[in-house]
Order: C-alpha cells, then structure tokens, then sequence
C-alpha cells in the first residue's frame, strides 16, 4: 500500500505532465508541427507519442490543434494568393527603390482544388499493351503490378 508521501508525490508527477500536456498543445495550435511544438518545450517527441497513445482525450485535443494549425496555414496561404505580399524591386546601389505586391498564383490553385473537386486533377494512368505510346514495357508493368499483388495477399 503507498503511503500518504508517495500517493502526494504521484499526484505532483500527473499535475506537472497534465501542465506540460497542455503548454505543448498551445504551443502545437500556433505551429502545427509535433517536432516543432517538441522543441519549443524541451520535450522528445516520443514523450508526446507516449502520451497520445495512454490518453484518448489527450488525443483528440491533438487532432484539434492540429486542425488549428492547419487553419493558419489556409489562412496564410490565402493572404500570400489573394491579398499579396510586399516585394521590395528597382534595386539600386543596395537599396530597394520601390515595393510591389507579388500574389501567388499557385497558391490561389491549391486553394480553388481543395474547395471545388471539378478543378482537381483527376489524371489516370491504365497501361494497354499496344495502346498508344506503348513502349513494350506496358507488359512488364502489369505483370510487377500483378506480382506485387499477390505478394501483398500472401502477406495478408
């Protein structure tokens, strides 16, 4: 039976992780990145790993703040496209003569995929043998395919 010091001193110990837990996911919201978040509070990743996999609440409010995370990114990726950011041009002896405002056309792309599914890229790749362009590995091909096939069935 633990005596009256070690119940206090094991109560200390889940105080201090449930601290740390939650300073490491404020600092996951603002980055959303776990190496990054690691870093910043002095902790090795696999402590947050450990931590994930013994706690289900703790979990959930990873996925959450990394759903925020990802959030700052669009955020930032629609002010870099749409809004545009300063450039400094006309330099001169080292010194910018003047600013202009550069937006981001493929960042403006990544955004018009992910929100409408007709401007996605939806390329397909089938090989024929003796279709168009074969170049007499289209066999080849599907045999390895094949192969690997079976091979993940018999992994199975």
């Amino acid at each position: 039976m633990a005596t009256k010091r070690e119940r206090s001193a094991r109560q200390r110990r889940k105080r201090v992780r449930q601290t740390r837990k939650q300073r490491f996911l404020a600092i996951l919201r603002q980055c959303g990145n776990v190496t990054a978040a690691a870093d910043a509070l002095q902790i090795n990743r696999v402590t947050h790993y450990r931590w994930l996999k013994a706690d289900p609440k703790y979990a959930k409010e990873v996925e959450d703040a990394l759903d925020e995370g990802i959030d700052r990114v669009l955020i930032e990726i629609r002010r870099r496209a749409v809004d545009g950011v300063p450039e400094p041009v006309g330099w001169y002896k080292g010194e910018a003569g003047g600013m202009i405002k550069r937006y981001s056309d493929n960042l403006a792309m990544f955004l018009v995929k992910a929100r409408r599914p007709e401007y996605r890229d939806n390329a397909r790749i089938t090989l024929v043998p003796g279709g168009a362009g074969d170049d007499g590995n289209a066999d080849l091909g599907r045999k390895l395919l094949d192969e690997m096939d079976e091979e993940a069935l018999r992994d199975d």
